[in-house]
């Protein structure tokens, strides 16, 4: 059974684990580090609630009640839109559905914030990450930018109307 949980500060620790397995699993798909974010503090760790708020939805999929993937999406100043900022499905929970109920669970927040868009970034080569956005209606907007970890590698940027 698959359980979409919008989170609070009390799962942190929850998250930091997800979250720390994707940047030692995929170290080409994040903007951070993984030894930047094993090698931070708690407070490190309890940013992606305090510095956010109510700006922000970060929920962390489950499946048969074990924590299988995680999404943060968040209102950032730099563009009019939400942007998902971390997206993650533990491997061995790929293929199960966990993926496309945290993109839709974040699309209904967003939805319920009355924005008319969403945004991501995604690292070139992704094509699973990909190919999931597209079958959620994200389309690229033919714009790429370095990313921050790897700048030797892009991310293309895509959105999709809400």
């Amino acid at each position: 059974m698959i359980e979409i949980r919008r989170t609070t500060l009390d799962d942190w620790q929850t998250w930091k684990a997800l979250r720390l397995n994707a940047l030692r699993l995929a170290p080409t798909a994040y903007g951070e580090t993984y030894a930047n974010a094993a090698g931070a503090d708690d407070h490190y760790w309890h940013r992606w609630w305090l510095e956010r708020g109510d700006d922000a939805v970060r929920s962390i999929g489950y499946l048969d009640g074990v924590p299988a993937g995680q999404i943060a999406c968040a209102e950032v100043p730099e563009f009019t839109e939400p942007l998902i900022l971390a997206m993650w499905v533990e491997e061995d929970m790929r293929g199960t559905g966990i993926a496309g109920a945290l993109v839709t669970d974040t699309l209904d927040w967003a939805r319920s914030k009355g924005f008319p868009r969403i945004r991501l970034g995604v690292t070139e080569g992704n094509e699973t990450a990909r190919k999931l956005y597209l079958r959620h209606g994200f389309t690229s907007l033919g714009e790429f930018e370095p990313l921050h970890s790897h700048p030797d590698l892009r991310i293309e940027w895509m959105a999709r109307d809400l």
